[in-house]
């Protein structure tokens, strides 16, 4: 974090803490595990704000700028990893199956999610319980289409969790800026050049088969190595833009 700076007529006003609270939040979604500032002796209530946001001293000093003679204790924050609400419109998903089929209902408990300190929203149409039945794009997208619409209006970050790229498609020009799918794009082929032109977050998962009773009639033991492996030839097959 470099160069914050509040102008003296806008000083205790919570300004600045918002300004690193929101610099936290778009370093955690970026995947940093770490933000690190330079603070000099001179500025004691600026090192009191950081420190109530979880900021340490390391113990060194730097320059505090290029070529500058100044020098400013290092203070580091780890950043905790991102929570993420579930939000099932389906009858049949593993815990909640059934609650939000209304979407007025999904997207309160959405945005409950948030309230209680989830980040983002995952909105999923189609289960992967082994007893599900599979549903097509069609019913898929109309059980999450308000949803989606809802809570990106209200100000949530949403992700889609679908394997099928026409919904992935339309779920990102409805709002959603994260595509949550479980297959790593096996289940469709078309995800791949859907995902060229998204701009977005592809949460790839893991999976062997190219559709879920494949998937079940594979199960078995397997290692973080194969896992790891297998993950990094299905990036290796995405589009470098992502």
């Amino acid at each position: 974090l470099y160069a914050m700076w509040v102008a003296p007529d806008a000083r205790r006003r919570g300004v600045g803490r918002a300004l690193v609270d929101a610099a936290m939040r778009w370093s955690r979604f970026a995947g940093a595990g770490t933000l690190a500032l330079k603070v000099t002796d001179r500025a004691p209530a600026a090192e009191a704000m950081y420190r109530t946001l979880g900021f340490a001293d390391t113990g060194t000093s730097e320059a505090l700028r290029p070529g500058s003679d100044i020098a400013g204790r290092v203070l580091v924050a780890q950043l905790g990893p991102l929570v993420m609400g579930i939000v099932n419109t389906t009858p049949d998903s593993f815990s909640d199956g059934g609650s939000y089929l209304d979407p007025e209902l999904a997207i309160a408990h959405g945005l409950a999610l948030i309230r209680a300190g989830a980040d983002l929203v995952d909105v999923g149409g189609e289960a992967t319980n082994p007893k599900a039945a599979p549903v097509d794009a069609t019913e898929e997208w109309r059980r999450i289409e308000p949803v989606i619409r809802g809570l990106t209006a209200a100000g949530a970050t949403v992700s889609v969790d679908t394997t099928k790229a026409v919904v992935a498609r339309a779920a990102a020009e409805a709002g959603a800026s994260i595509i949550n799918d479980v297959s790593g794009g096996l289940f469709d082929p078309e995800m791949s050049s859907m995902l060229a032109g998204f701009g977005g977050t592809y949460i790839a998962g893991h999976l062997r088969g190219a559709n879920l009773t494949e998937v079940f009639a594979a199960e078995g033991k397997i290692t973080w190595r194969e896992v790891a492996a297998e993950l990094a030839d299905r990036l290796a097959a995405l589009p470098a833009s992502i």
